[in-house]
């Protein structure tokens, strides 16, 4: 055997190790690096969504504390005690900024605080001036006031089965009656009422015409919390 053959057998054996090195060895350690890669490209993403899912509950424990501040404000706005008289020099500031009269104002006893059903009532335009002036000539019959986003102002009662929340939450049905100079400051007026500062709920208004002007009539409910 002469060496040429010799070193040419040897530098084949060499390659075969070399390749059976890089079958065995190194194509394995290539394949777990690849899926050790995997593995942390699919962790990071995990922990971003974690990370998004934590902000996103921080950021609403932020809100839940800034809810929690306005519904302690609003608590503070119902009273413990009635106080129709509230009710009334706050229909009177209301009637006298849009030249307006009260001509009544009634209230029933307190009774337990029900849940109002969901609102009813589609959009509803100002009622027409000679519709009204003939229905308060013929039967006195008048339309609903619209609120000033030009939605009825009547809600639905409470429902007949709602349950009582709390022996200390109390609501009172208070009706006022008003003169009003016409249907837009009648509109006014009730808006007056939605801002409070003593917090009411607009149950109906309605409006009628004879010959001192328009008549609103308001009927809201007055809550009381004497926790």
């Amino acid at each position: 055997m002469t060496r040429q053959l010799i070193n040419l057998i040897g530098g084949l054996v060499a390659v075969l190790v070399l390749v059976a090195g890089v079958l065995l060895i190194g194509l394995p350690m290539y394949s777990g690096a690849q899926a050790a890669d995997g593995e942390a490209d699919d962790v990071a993403r995990s922990n971003d969504t974690q990370q998004s899912v934590i902000d996103g509950l921080r950021a609403q424990q932020e809100k839940f504390e800034q809810l929690e501040a306005e519904v302690s404000q609003l608590r503070q706005q119902i009273a413990a005690e009635p106080r129709v008289d509230d009710i009334l020099a706050l229909a009177i500031a209301g009637a006298a900024e849009h030249g307006g009269t009260i001509d009544s104002l009634t209230a029933t006893e307190a009774e337990p605080f029900a849940v109002r059903g969901a609102e009813e009532g589609a959009e509803a335009g100002a009622p027409d001036t000679a519709s009204a002036d003939a229905a308060g000539g013929a039967d006195g019959e008048g339309s609903t006031a619209p609120a000033a986003d030009g939605t009825d102002a009547t809600a639905s009662a409470p429902t007949a089965d709602a349950t009582p929340s709390d022996a200390d939450q109390q609501q009172v049905r208070v009706t006022v009656g008003i003169t009003a100079p016409s249907v837009e400051a009648a509109t006014a007026i009730v808006d007056s009422l939605r801002r409070g500062p003593r917090v009411v709920a607009i149950m109906k208004a309605t409006t009628t015409t004879d010959d001192e002007g328009i008549k609103l009539s308001v009927e809201m409910l007055v809550f009381v919390n004497r926790s």
